[in-house]
């Protein structure tokens, strides 16, 4: 029954991808996308994976050749996903994390930061100061917070103390949600709970609790107590684009946005995105001479700008609607 039933499954899988437009993508071209993305698929997948990868390399072809576009796209690891397919693995929308819950988190005050006129820098990069640890790959798991939480944790340290350590997500990812701080391992989280969390339990090294991209037990481990233990963070105003910008002068920042559209991005200045649909956590590293926001992820270097987008100036993506920094002491 269920070899019939594989057979119904590839038929209707095929009928599907001779209905849909072609795209003349050398097959050769799909097994070396597999290749350098360690794909593997069941022959009944094959052929559906392969349609959406076309697909992909016709959008990617068709925007690369809009003179008007200010940004590349190119197939990334991604380039076998629908859109919803996106969204819901990589992505997770983190509004929705509140309404899943019972209660609001247990969290410290926020002092939200008041706008200041104090000159800051045409632009800005912490990478050459040495205060941003390398481009990191959370895999299918929706961990990008803990990614977010240790690049601001990480940032802060080197720029108070002088030496840029490297933390574990790992260790938010399984241990964050099951001491009561809500956070949800690779179903999402607010930067702000991991944070919490770490002001109670310490942050460890990387090196000492790995990533796996899955959620574990969480493991027992003296933490490391490096935040403000009154306020271990500090929100800006939502939308506020200009404190933004002052306050990533002083250092990176943590900012959560809408990242539904970055699947296939490469290089250049990036701006197709909404201002509402917060679904991604990453690390505002800084700001070019444009106003062009320089934003660290956490999917590989393979991806983007050796790991890294830039997003238009303003509040573009939304990535003034939900910044904070961490306060260490």
């Amino acid at each position: 029954k269920l070899e019939l039933a594989l057979v119904f499954v590839a038929a209707a899988i095929t009928a599907v991808y001779v209905s849909l437009p072609q795209h003349s993508v050398d097959k050769s071209e799909f097994e070396k996308f597999k290749e350098v993305f360690d794909k593997r698929y069941t022959k009944v997948k094959e052929t559906y994976r392969y349609t959406i990868y076309q697909e992909n390399v016709k959008k990617i072809e068709k925007h690369n050749a809009d003179p008007t576009q200010t940004y590349k796209m190119a197939v990334t690891q991604f380039a076998d996903m629908t859109q919803d397919e996106f969204e819901g693995t990589i992505l997770k929308p983190l509004a929705k994390i509140l309404i899943k819950l019972d209660r609001l988190p247990t969290i410290a005050p926020k002092v939200v930061i008041a706008e200041t006129y104090e000159p800051v820098p045409n632009a800005l990069d912490w990478r050459a100061s040495g205060a941003v640890t390398g481009v990191k790959n959370q895999g299918n798991c929706g961990s990008c917070w803990s990614f977010s939480t240790t690049g601001v944790l990480e940032g802060a340290v080197k720029i108070k103390r002088g030496t840029l350590p490297n933390y574990s997500e790992q260790r938010l990812v399984d241990c964050c949600g099951k001491s009561g701080f809500q956070c949800q391992g690779c179903s999402g989280a607010w930067p702000e709970w991991a944070l919490n969390y770490v002001n109670k339990q310490g942050v460890v090294s990387e090196s000492s609790y790995p990533y796996t991209a899955v959620e574990g037990a969480c493991k027992s481990m003296t933490g490391e107590s490096i935040l403000n233990p009154t306020t271990p963070w500090t929100m800006i105003k939502a939308g506020d684009f200009t404190t933004l910008k002052n306050t990533v002068a002083a250092s990176p920042v943590s900012v959560c946005l809408d990242a539904s559209n970055w699947s296939l991005y490469k290089s250049g200045v990036f701006s197709n995105c909404g201002s509402s649909n917060l679904n991604h956590a990453v690390l505002l590293v800084g700001y070019e001479d444009s106003g062009a926001w320089i934003v660290k992820n956490s999917w590989g270097t393979s991806w983007g700008e050796t790991g890294y987008i830039r997003l238009a100036s303003g509040n573009t993506c939304g990535i003034a609607q939900h910044a904070i920094t961490a306060n260490i002491a």
